[in-house]
């Protein structure tokens, strides 16, 4: 009896010994600049984590930062933090084509409305004036570079 009881206070023993062991976990927020959380993790005291790559659609990465402060991993983890993901928006252009010319062109952050320029004119030709009709390209936002030509209608005069 005196057996079981000594074995049974070991395991007790050990059992706490382990689970005093046992580390802090800490809580790793990962957000974008917007306050969209990308991830969460949980990690151990003292130990490390190589931060990923996010993309987000019409913006460049440019890098997670810990307050003011670039970071590529977290080391020595003792306390929960929030890493912010900063993106820069990318710009594109627009390009407006007459004859095979360039007409017009301009270059918006993504996602912007497209600024069309005034009708474009040709110049009567041996007896047909020229009346523009449209542009072949409807894009109404930019969300890449774009390539628009000018169509015009022929009239015998």
């Amino acid at each position: 009896m005196k057996k079981r009881i000594l074995l049974l206070i070991s395991a007790l023993l050990l059992v706490f010994t382990l689970a005093s062991c046992k580390k802090n976990e800490y809580k790793i927020t990962l957000t974008y600049d917007d306050g969209f959380v990308y991830l969460e993790e949980t990690l151990e005291e003292g130990s490390s984590y190589t931060l990923p790559t996010p993309s987000k659609d019409g913006y460049t990465f440019k890098g997670w930062y810990l307050e003011d402060t670039l970071v590529t991993s977290i080391n020595d983890v003792s306390s929960n933090l929030t890493v912010v993901a900063k993106f820069e928006i990318n710009s594109y252009v627009a390009k407006f084509y007459v004859n095979g010319e360039l007409y017009h062109e301009v270059t918006l952050p993504y996602g912007s409305t497209i600024e069309y320029p005034e009708d474009p004119s040709l110049d009567t030709h041996e007896g047909i004036k020229f009346f523009f009709k449209e542009w072949d390209n409807k894009a109404t936002k930019l969300y890449k570079d774009e390539v628009f030509n000018a169509y015009f209608i022929p009239t015998v005069l």
